[in-house]
């Protein structure tokens, strides 16, 4: 790793303030900061140096009047730094329930793997940490220097500046944890970027899958996109005009926690009988197994599916008629172009989406059901590092929608 020394507290501050506010002088970065004048000036001057911030020209108020007393009181234009122009890489960081993985993403949208690892978020203290620990790893690898930005994709709904939305309390936690750590209800964007010293993006992990597919996969282009992943989990997302709908909790596509069944099984949640316990991989499994034996795991599943096999295809057909049920009225609601669906099942995706389609057609009016495409799209983790890069792209005003 390179020797050039961390950011000062000083300069992320500056960082932190101008990706929020957009241009600022160094006297705006005073009054805003509260610290001394001529530290501003000194954490400006590395950052130039180091080709974090870039100065030039700029107005003094913003379309909608002046963003300080300071920008009131000077002129038309004035000196202000900017965060660069061009953007620079994107670290892109997935956190899924098995694995970290840490992907650089250029201004081509070309990816550059960093690490991959076993991970289990729910014994991890502080994510920030991690990261770090698996930068410095890699020789040669800079995480300030090297980056304009980052973005985390964590695997749970994320309220934006507070942190993830717990869906459930008194219940027994996903994988039967009982205390969750005490950074998923912190902003963790202001985390990441407090310690590297670059603005910093936290997203759940579907989310930017879906707005990856929008931006340069199977959607790309389309208006509205409704993204589901299904086989294994059962996770949806919603992506608008190239923008990720939240929700008021950052729960909006949490599709999995519809309840179809009041008397089903117990989900995280609290409900009972939710879509996710009735259509991920073990529902599948048990009820397969009786048939082709107990060690029958999710690979045989698609094996036997491409096989041509009657009884899987056919499971995998009811799969996907009733996630189409189970989401007919918001369809009809959101009424969305286009639907991806995550390949997790490989070339057993085929039935799943075939059953989603017949659903369609019996639940919503002809016409809609006609015009809704429904396409399968690109591995989850290849569309999410795109996803990143494009909500980093977009900056403050995506990532605070």
């Amino acid at each position: 790793m390179s020797t050039s020394p961390a950011p000062r507290a000083s300069e992320r501050r500056l960082i932190e303030l101008i990706a929020a506010h957009g241009p600022l002088t160094r006297a705006e970065l005073t009054e805003l900061s509260g610290i001394p004048r001529r530290t501003v000036s000194g954490a400006a001057a590395r950052l130039l140096a180091r080709g974090l911030l870039t100065q030039k020209k700029t107005s003094g108020c913003l379309p909608d009047g002046p963003r300080t007393e300071e920008a009131r009181r000077r002129g038309p234009t004035a000196d202000a730094l900017h965060l660069p122009d061009t953007p620079g890489g994107v670290l892109v960081v997935l956190i899924t329930h098995e694995d970290i993985a840490v992907c650089e993403v250029g201004p081509d949208g070309r990816r550059t793997p960093v690490a991959k690892e076993p991970f289990q978020w729910w014994t991890c203290t502080d994510p920030a940490v991690e990261v770090e620990r698996l930068l410095t790893a890699v020789p040669g690898r800079d995480p300030v220097q090297r980056v304009s930005r980052m973005v985390l994709g964590v695997p749970q709904p994320y309220r934006q500046d507070h942190g993830v939305t717990l869906l459930g309390e008194d219940v027994p936690g996903y994988y039967g944890i009982d205390e969750y750590p005490a950074w998923l209800t912190t902003d963790l964007a202001a985390a990441l970027s407090h310690r590297f010293g670059v603005p910093a993006h936290v997203e759940n992990l579907i989310n930017l899958a879906a707005l990856g597919e929008a931006s340069a996969g199977a959607a790309r282009g389309r208006h509205s996109v409704l993204y589901l992943r299904l086989g294994d989990i059962v996770a949806g997302a919603v992506v608008v005009q190239g923008h990720v709908l939240r929700g008021a909790l950052g729960a909006a596509g949490e599709i999995g926690h519809i309840r179809v069944d009041p008397h089903g099984m117990l989900c995280a949640c609290g409900g009972r009988g939710c879509l996710g316990t009735v259509a991920n991989a073990r529902h599948l499994l048990d009820v397969l197994r009786p048939r082709y034996g107990q060690d029958l795991d999710l690979f045989d599943v698609v094996a036997l599916a491409v096989q041509g096999d009657r009884t899987v295809r056919g499971v995998l057909t009811d799969l996907g008629r009733t996630v189409g049920m189970a989401i007919a009225g918001g369809l009809l609601m959101l009424n969305p172009e286009t639907v991806v669906i995550d390949p997790v099942l490989g070339p057993a995706t085929a039935p799943v989406i075939d059953g989603l389609i017949e659903a369609v057609h019996q639940t919503l009016p002809a016409t809609l059901a006609r015009a809704l495409t429904v396409v399968p799209g690109m591995r989850q983790d290849d569309a999410a590092f795109i996803g990143g890069r494009a909500l980093a792209d977009r900056g403050k005003s995506s990532a605070r929608r």
